[in-house]
């Protein structure tokens, strides 16, 4: 029997999507094994360590303060990779980890419109944040997994649903810490870990918004109690990362481009939450319909679960500026509608478009924060002013919203500058 019109449809539409999986998949694996680590050497690698001159890092490798083969793949390899550089740190006492008894830094970057780099935006901090030191923990929780990804994971090919948290958000399983680290892949980048997502965590956002109003219809319960088991829904992600919090110094939420219970739990796990703002009109536009929804849902969540719900405040970050011929319009859009509108509560570096930057780093899932300076085919100052530019912004990201919850830490950071 032939196949009718609909399965025809069906059957091409899966043989590009399997195609697809396989292309990707391959540049997946080329880009692991083929892509060397980056090497910090002479200034760079002085300042990330803290030393003052590289002479006292060599007198470490020759006294046995350091691993004695330090010094033969230095020189072999030009520089110290990040596992390198971060035991150094540790003999050193510069790790700029936080104090044991400071809580890891949770934020979130959120807007439910694709294309404000919100993605883009994340990944490069978790990389920035991951290439000083610090113990990062990217989550993704966007079905389109896009950062998943980004950091060399194929999903829907190698990740499903049990890979994710998504057996944890529908309470298949309990997030146990133990159970939740099994989820918990380590990337190419030594601090840095990774929560995947897949395309099956659609199916959650569906799964508890119909357990939210099964609740509601529970006669054993009375009002206050429905109240409670509904709020333990929007907080199911913040549960399930604090069984692992105190691993890390970071965790960062890359979530959805919309807004439901699966993005407002996002919100809720966060200690603080920046929005990247597009400068241009229309995403601009889109950021303000954002906020009238996430307004109207807090105000409806806060109405019934009283303070069992706490908001973060929102931070937000100009992106997608365009440079040169292209910066009239850019400019007009930040100077007449984001900076009058979000006023203190954005911050003052604009992120540029970095075309060729970020776009070679984007094709080989790499930031340049990862690479050495002539492993991709961009220009030296093309990749200098794009790790610049992101540099400044992420420092205001870490003076703003993490170094308030980690006082001690930012006064021996402070006293450490000052020596």
């Amino acid at each position: 029997m032939s196949k009718s019109h609909n399965e025809n449809v069906l059957s091409l539409i899966e043989q590009f999507a399997a195609t697809a999986d396989a292309l990707l998949s391959s540049a997946a694996e080329f880009n692991k094994e083929q892509l060397p680590p980056r090497r910090w050497k002479g200034k760079e690698l002085t300042e990330l360590v803290k030393v003052k001159n590289i002479q006292n890092l060599y007198f470490m490798e020759k006294e046995g303060k350091l691993p004695d083969w330090y010094r033969q793949n230095r020189n072999e390899n030009n520089g110290y990779t990040l596992e390198m550089a971060v035991e150094a740190m540790r003999v050193l006492g510069t790790l700029p980890w936080r104090q044991i008894d400071e809580p890891p830094a949770i934020l979130s970057f959120t807007n439910f419109k694709g294309g404000c780099w919100k993605t883009t935006t994340s990944w490069h901090f978790g990389s920035w944040a991951a290439s000083k030191g610090y113990r990062v923990l990217m989550v993704d929780v966007d079905p389109q997994a896009s950062l998943t990804r980004n950091l060399g994971f194929q999903p829907d090919y190698f990740i499903h649903a049990e890979d994710t948290l998504a057996p944890f958000l529908m309470y298949d399983e309990e997030p146990t810490e133990e159970n939740v680290a099994e989820r918990i892949l380590k990337t190419h980048i030594y601090t840095l870990d990774l929560l995947p997502a897949s395309l099956d965590l659609q199916s959650v956002e569906w799964g508890l918004a119909a357990a939210i109003h099964s609740v509601s219809y529970n006669s054993d319960l009375d009002d206050a109690e429905k109240d409670a088991e509904r709020a333990k829904f929007f907080l199911r992600l913040a549960y399930c990362l604090n069984s692992v919090a105190q691993r890390y110094d970071l965790i960062v939420l890359d979530g959805t481009p919309t807004l439901g219970v699966l993005p407002l739990n996002i919100v809720f796990a966060a200690h603080g939450l920046v929005v990247p703002v597009p400068t241009e009109k229309v995403d601009f536009a889109s950021t303000k319909s954002f906020l009238d929804l996430l307004s109207d849902n807090i105000r409806t969540l806060t109405h019934l679960f009283d303070d069992q719900i706490d908001v973060p405040q929102p931070r937000f970050l100009a992106t997608k500026f365009e440079s040169g011929q292209m910066s009239s319009s850019s400019q007009s859009v930040l100077d007449d509608f984001i900076r009058p509108t979000f006023g203190e509560h954005l911050f003052k570096t604009v992120i540029h478009q970095h075309r060729a930057a970020v776009g070679a780093g984007s094709y080989f899932s790499r930031t340049m924060f990862e690479v050495n300076a002539t492993t991709l085919s961009v220009k030296s100052d093309a990749r200098k002013r794009c790790m610049e530019n992101y540099e400044q912004a992420f420092t205001e990201i870490m003076n703003a919203m993490v170094f308030p919850l980690w006082p001690t830490t930012s006064k021996l950071k402070a006293l450490a500058e000052e020596i």
